[in-house]
């Protein structure tokens, strides 16, 4: 004679765990949508951005952001994480376009992604506890200069001459000397509205400012002409900016 024990109720106070997969989309479909639109909106601007500072073609950040974010949903373990394109690794990925090339950087990530997934077999993510904070605190600060002093000369019509050390910083002067004025307002127009947009109070807070700052440079490129002049590098020589990938163009 074999007995089953009855599930007991969860203990009061704790929450009590959704329900996964099709029965919890279901469930929480009305929710689910509205959340999924608004981590829409932050995204796409972040997933284009980061892919033009990484040296990878916008669409590239599009098509990664949704085939990663479709993928973490349904592999995470938690019912709560939210997935979005990750700033720090712009050095990375933007050193390996310039040193291998595009198709060289694809196969790198592949590659990456491959020991990442034998190392979580392995339990290695303990060893994470053994770097201080202060260290990671500071090469994200490092990062993080490194991505403002690159994207000024993008901003500026100028291409990112994808130096290393402090040679990027000391380029900066010279793309202000021979800025193309048409794409140098564009920046500029973006970086009022990342300012000005969240001290609108309900406004700010509905629409990201990212969004906003994408759809204003839109309009503006659209207005001066800005979408016919390409990007110019160090010899004011115009720049393309799509990929050769073989059978294509990305």
């Amino acid at each position: 004679m074999t007995t089953s024990q009855i599930p007991s109720a969860p203990p009061e106070g704790r929450p009590v765990p959704p329900k996964d997969w099709v029965p919890g989309l279901v469930e929480n479909a009305k929710t689910d949508v509205v959340s999924g639109f608004i981590l829409f909106l932050i995204a796409l601007p972040l997933c284009l951005a980061i892919a033009l500072a990484s040296g990878a073609p916008a669409i590239a950040g599009v098509i990664a952001g949704i085939v990663a974010g479709t993928l973490a949903c349904l592999l995470s373990g938690s019912y709560v994480t939210i997935n979005g394109p990750a700033a720090g690794m712009i050095v990375i990925v933007s050193g390996a376009v310039t040193e291998l090339g595009f198709k060289g950087a694809l196969a790198v990530g592949v590659v990456a992604g491959g020991i990442q997934i034998l190392l979580s077999f392995a339990k290695a993510g303990k060893m994470t506890g053994f770097f201080p904070l202060s260290v990671i605190h500071g090469m994200l600060a490092g990062i993080g200069l490194i991505i403002m002093a690159g994207q000024i000369h993008v901003a500026l019509g100028r291409l990112n001459p994808g130096a290393h050390g402090f040679h990027i910083f000391t380029e900066i002067p010279p793309s202000f000397e021979n800025l193309v004025p048409e794409i140098a307002v564009i920046g500029l127009a973006a970086v009022l509205v990342m300012i000005i947009w969240p001290r609108l109070g309900k406004v700010g807070k509905l629409v990201p400012a990212p969004l906003v700052a994408v759809v204003v440079g839109t309009v503006i490129a659209a207005v001066n002409g800005a979408g016919d002049i390409l990007i110019r590098d160090e010899d004011g020589d115009a720049r393309s900016s799509t990929v050769d990938l073989g059978g294509g163009l990305l």
